[in-house]
C-alpha cells in the first residue's frame, strides 16, 4: 500500500503571451505597500501539452520535454526546468523571459525516469541538413514518473486540464519529510496569507497554489514548510500511515468525439469496464464519424446508433462502430456487461435493422417506429444478437444483468406491446401512453418478462386537465434481479398498502419495485407533495442495502425534506425556479431521507444525468444547473466558467454533500434555453475501485475542457457533438505509476 500526496503547479499571467497552467500565477513585483497586492492575477487559457521522450532532439541531460506557446518544460535527473516568455509592459512586441528550475534536494542522483499514459501523438524533429540527425515518431506521454526519487517515494508530473501537477507516492514507512524541493533561479520564496507559495524572480512573482490532501473521505491539513533560501517541503497534520493519502485530484482526461464534416453527434449514455475503458452510446448521421469498423456507415441523412470504446487514457479508440438500417435510429441507451460485452436499446424506423438468427423478433412491427435491442461482443466486432423489441416504445433506460439479461424501460402508446402471460400487467391499461418494462434473456431470443406499468384511465382529463397516461423515465436492477422504475402517472396507479403516498389528483411522480420475475409488485408509491406534474423524476439507483435513491427536479414545496437534509428549501433566483431533489426509500418503499440541491443564481437545476450509487454507498447526481451552485473546496471547478448551461456533478455521503463541481456545459454562445435542451446532456458511471467517475454526453461548446493527448482535442464542428471524460475524485486510491508503451 502506498501513501500519496501532491501539489499543483500553475502559471497565470496578466500578459496573454504566457499560457495558463492554472493556479501558479505570474505577475510583476513592485514597491507597493504590504497591504496592497503586488501583482494582478489573471486567468489565461492554456495550450495543450504532452511530454516527449528525448531521443536526441534535445541536449543529453534532458529526459523528457514539453512545450506550448510561451512555456517550455524540461525534465532532467535533478529537476524540472520551466522557461516562461511573456510580454513586457505596454509594448507587447518586446518579450521578457523568466526561468526557474524545481530541483530535487538530497534526492537520488540518477533516478529511473519513465513516461506513463502514452498519448497517440508523436513528435517529428527535422533539424539541420543531416538526415542522420532527424528524429521521427518520438512517443509522447501524459505523465513523467521519477521512480524512488527519495527512498520509497516516486514523483509524478502530469498536465491535466491545462494544469502542471506534481504528486508523490509513498511506500509504507517512507518519510514525507524526505521530500525537499528548491526553486533554483528564484530570488526568494515565501508563504502568503492564502497558503500559496510566492516565488519571486526579478520583477516576476509566481504563486504556487496551496497544497490540499485527502485520505478516505476526510481532508488532511497540508502546508508548505520553508527550509531556508529557496528550499521548501511540506507539513502534514496527523494521518494514517497505513492508508492512501491523496492530494489534489482532478481531471484524468476529457475529449470530444465527433465528425469533422460539421454534422451533429449526440450521446445519452456512458459505461465503463473493470479495465478502465470508457464506452459511449450515442447516435450520428455523419459518414465521417470516427470509427474503426467500416462495414456500415449512415447516409448523411438518417442517424444510426454509435457505440465507441475509449482506452483508459482517453487517447485512443479501441473500437467505434455504427449499428442501424436504412431508416433512422435514435435515443440509444447502453450498458456494459461484466465480460465487456455491450447491450444497447433505442428507437428505430428501419425495416431492415440488423437482426440475428434466433432473435426474439426478426421482422418490424406495423407501426411508425419501434424499439430495438442488440448486443456486441467484447471486441465490438460481432453482433451477438439483434432484435426488434416492441412497437411505439420510447426507450428511457437499460440495465445489464449479471446473468447476461437486458432490462429495458420506457413508455409506449401501443396496445400490442409483447407481454408475458404471468406479467404484472399483461393488458394495455388505457389512455394515451403507458409505462412498459421488458427483460430479454441472455441470448436475445425470448422475453423473461414483459409488462405494462400504468393506471386505469377514466375521466381524469375532464376532472383535472391532465394528459391521461403513465411514463417510465428511469430504471435500476438490484443484485437479486428486482427492477425499480420511476416516472410519472395519473391517479389510479395500484399502490401498495403502507407505502409512502397512495393517491394523487393528477399526473405525479412514482416509484415502483417489481420482483425479479416481473410478476408481482413489491411496492408502488407516488412521490412528492403537490398534486401535479411539475415534479419530474430523472433517475433511480439502488444501493447494496436495497434502498432506492430517486432524483428529480421540482419547484419549491414539492417535497418534504427530512431533518438531516442538506437543504430544506428550494432557493433559486430563476423566474421559474426548479431544484434538484434527492429522496431515499427503504426496502419497503418508505422515505428515510429527502433533500433539495440547487444553484442559488438565475438558473434551474435539473439532474437529468440521473443518479448512481457506488459500493461504498456514495450517491452521485449529475445534470445541468446555473450560477451559484454549492461547490466543495476540492471541486474540479468552482465556477460555471461562462457556459450558457453548465453541467454539474454532486456526490453525497451519509446524507452530507461530499463533493460538488461544475464541469463544462453547453456553448458560451448558446442561443437561450432551447439550445441547452436540444444539445445538452450528461450521463455518469462511477467506479468505486478507482475513485473515479466517467462522464459522457452532448455539448455545443467549442471551449469544452479537453486535456492534452486526448483522442480529439478540438471541437469537430456542427451544431453539437459528443464529449467523454474521466474525473478522479478526492477519495481515490491511486495506483503506483507504471511506464507505458514499452518505455520502462
Amino acid at each position: 500500500m502506498r501513501v500519496h500526496y501532491a501539489r499543483s503547479l500553475s502559471l497565470l499571467s496578466a500578459a496573454v503571451l504566457i499560457p495558463a497552467f492554472a493556479g501558479f500565477t505570474a505577475g510583476n513585483a513592485s514597491a507597493a505597500p504590504a497591504h496592497r497586492p503586488a501583482a494582478k492575477k489573471t486567468s489565461v487559457t492554456a495550450a495543450p501539452m504532452t511530454f516527449a521522450r528525448n531521443e536526441g532532439q534535445a541536449p543529453g541531460g534532458v529526459r523528457y520535454l514539453g512545450a506550448s506557446a510561451g512555456v517550455g518544460v524540461a525534465f532532467t535527473d535533478s529537476g524540472v526546468s520551466i522557461d516562461l516568455t511573456r510580454s513586457s509592459g505596454a509594448d507587447s512586441r518586446t518579450p521578457s523571459k523568466a526561468s526557474v528550475t524545481l530541483r530535487f534536494v538530497h534526492a537520488a542522483r540518477h533516478p529511473e525516469v519513465t513516461g506513463a499514459q502514452r498519448s497517440s501523438a508523436v513528435v517529428n524533429d527535422f533539424h539541420g541538413a543531416d538526415p542522420a540527425r532527424w528524429h521521427t515518431g518520438i512517443p509522447t506521454f501524459g505523465q513523467v514518473v521519477y521512480h524512488d526519487l527519495w527512498p520509497g517515494i516516486d514523483g509524478i508530473f502530469s498536465v491535466r486540464n491545462g494544469t502542471l501537477k506534481y504528486s508523490f507516492a509513498l511506500d509504507p514507512g517512507a518519510d514525507p519529510d524526505d521530500i525537499r524541493l528548491s526553486y533554483a533561479g528564484a530570488d526568494r520564496v515565501s508563504v502568503d496569507r492564502g497558503g500559496d507559495l510566492a516565488v519571486t524572480t526579478g520583477r516576476t512573482v509566481l504563486h504556487d497554489q496551496a497544497p490540499v490532501s485527502y485520505q478516505g473521505a476526510g481532508r488532511v491539513t497540508t502546508g508548505y514548510r520553508l527550509l531556508g533560501g529557496t528550499d521548501f517541503g511540506f507539513t502534514l497534520a496527523r494521518y494514517r500511515h497505513d492508508a492512501p493519502l491523496t492530494l489534489d485530484p482532478g481531471l484524468d482526461y476529457s475529449t470530444y468525439l465527433g465528425s469533422t464534416d460539421g454534422m451533429p453527434a449526440s450521446s445519452f449514455s456512458v459505461g465503463h469496464d473493470d479495465a478502465g475503458n470508457l464506452y459511449v452510446f450515442g447516435q450520428s448521421s455523419s459518414p465521417a464519424f470516427p470509427t474503426t469498423q467500416t462495414s456500415h456507415r449512415p447516409d448523411g441523412e438518417s442517424p444510426d446508433f454509435v457505440v465507441a470504446k475509449l482506452d483508459p487514457t482517453g487517447s485512443r479508440l479501441i473500437y467505434s462502430t455504427f449499428v442501424g438500417g436504412s431508416g433512422a435510429e435514435a435515443g440509444s441507451r447502453g450498458a456494459v456487461g461484466g465480460d465487456g460485452a455491450v447491450y444497447v436499446s433505442g428507437v428505430s424506423s428501419s425495416a431492415d435493422f440488423p437482426t440475428t438468427t434466433g432473435a426474439f423478433r426478426k421482422t418490424p412491427y406495423q407501426a411508425p417506429g419501434q424499439s430495438v435491442a442488440f448486443k456486441l461482443d467484447p471486441a465490438g466486432s460481432r453482433l451477438a444478437y439483434g432484435t426488434y423489441l416492441a412497437p411505439d416504445l420510447t426507450v428511457s433506460d437499460v440495465e445489464a444483468g449479471a446473468d447476461g439479461s437486458l432490462t429495458v424501460g420506457g413508455s409506449t402508446t401501443s396496445d400490442y406491446a409483447p407481454t408475458t402471460a404471468d406479467a404484472y400487467l399483461a393488458d394495455y391499461p388505457g389512455g394515451q401512453v403507458s409505462g412498459y418494462l421488458v427483460r430479454l434473456d441472455p441470448a436475445g431470443s425470448d422475453l423473461l418478462f414483459g409488462t405494462y406499468l400504468g393506471a386505469p384511465i377514466t375521466d381524469q382529463v375532464a376532472k383535472y386537465g391532465w394528459d391521461p397516461g403513465c411514463y417510465v423515465y428511469a430504471i435500476a436492477v438490484d443484485h437479486a434481479g428486482a427492477t425499480y422504475a420511476t416516472g410519472g402517472c395519473v391517479n389510479g396507479l395500484p399502490t401498495t398498502p403502507g407505502g409512502f403516498q397512495a393517491t394523487k389528483k393528477g399526473l405525479a411522480s412514482i416509484l415502483v419495485k417489481l420482483d425479479p420475475t416481473g410478476h408481482e409488485v413489491d411496492y408502488a408509491t407516488y412521490i412528492g407533495d403537490l398534486d401535479s406534474d411539475i415534479m419530474r423524476t430523472d433517475g433511480v439507483a439502488v444501493d447494496r442495502d436495497g434502498h432506492a435513491w430517486v432524483v428529480g427536479d421540482a419547484p419549491p414545496g414539492s417535497v418534504s425534506p427530512t431533518p438531516d437534509a442538506y437543504a430544506t428549501e428550494c432557493v433559486s433566483a430563476a423566474d421559474y425556479p426548479r431544484c434538484a431533489t434527492l429522496t431515499e426509500f427503504d426496502g419497503s418503499g418508505h422515505v428515510v431521507h429527502s433533500t433539495y440541491f440547487a444553484a442559488a443564481g438565475d438558473g434551474q437545476t435539473t439532474p437529468f444525468g440521473g443518479v448512481e450509487v457506488d459500493d461504498d454507498g456514495r450517491v452521485y447526481v449529475a445534470g445541468m444547473t446555473g450560477p451559484g451552485l454549492p461547490t466543495t473546496p476540492d471541486a474540479y471547478s468552482t465556477t460555471p466558467g461562462g457556459y450558457e448551461m453548465p453541467y454539474f456533478l454532486a456526490v453525497f455521503e451519509n446524507h452530507a454533500l461530499r463533493y460538488s463541481t461544475y464541469f463544462g456545459g453547453t456553448s458560451t454562445a448558446c442561443a437561450g434555453a432551447l439550445c441547452g435542451l436540444i444539445a445538452g446532456f450528461v450521463d455518469i458511471a462511477p467506479d468505486v475501485r478507482s475513485g473515479s467517475v466517467y462522464l459522457a454526453g452532448t455539448t455545443t461548446a467549442p471551449d469544452f475542457p479537453v486535456t492534452p493527448g486526448a483522442f480529439q482535442t478540438t471541437y469537430p464542428g456542427g451544431s453539437n457533438t459528443i464529449f467523454a471524460a474521466k474525473l478522479t475524485l478526492p477519495w481515490a486510491t491511486p495506483a503506483k505509476p507504471t511506464a507505458s508503451g514499452g518505455d520502462r
